[in-house]
């Protein structure tokens, strides 16, 4: 299947009560209807997912993005193109993300609801299994920081 550029036919993006999109982009998920009798394309830019890796976490909304990768893997696509990164077939990559999502928000959540500050939590943090994936986070301190604070900051009601 020959990639090409397509305009957004339709935008879907789940606005809650903030007026933000799910995920830290307005251009958050996007299903492109190609012309009739060809396959449904599809297009999620969140930008870092498709970059080899686990998606960098300290300028979004983590605890949306779950969900968003739910809604993707329900619409019928071939490919997923990133805004970095090569095209990607199949859904494996949404599972990974999805599995790293979720271990690293819980572990913050339960850090915050336990009072710790930044720098326990970052002791605290465990993402093993997650060390080819997230390879990113894990060989830059200073990037785990980020995104630990950026949760932190959310969860403390920070937009």
């Amino acid at each position: 299947m020959a990639l090409s550029p397509v305009s957004p036919s339709v935008r879907e993006s789940r606005e809650r009560g903030s007026g933000r999109p799910p995920v830290g982009s307005p251009d958050v998920t996007r299903a492109n209807a190609p012309p009739a009798g060809s396959r449904l394309r599809g297009r999620w830019n969140p930008g870092d997912l498709f970059y080899g890796g686990a998606p960098y976490l300290g300028d979004g909304y983590p605890q949306d993005y779950v969900a968003t990768l739910e809604a993707l893997k329900a619409l019928d696509v071939d490919v997923l193109v990133g805004g970095h990164g090569p095209p990607v077939r199949g859904r494996a990559v949404l599972d990974q993300a999805q599995q790293y999502i979720r271990t690293y928000w819980d572990q913050v959540t339960g850090f915050h609801a336990r009072g710790l500050s930044l720098d326990e939590a970052l002791q605290q943090l465990d993402l093993s299994g997650f060390e080819r994936w997230a390879l990113f986070q894990l060989g830059n301190p200073e990037v785990l920081r980020l995104e630990v604070s950026r949760m932190y900051h959310v969860l403390d009601g920070g937009s």
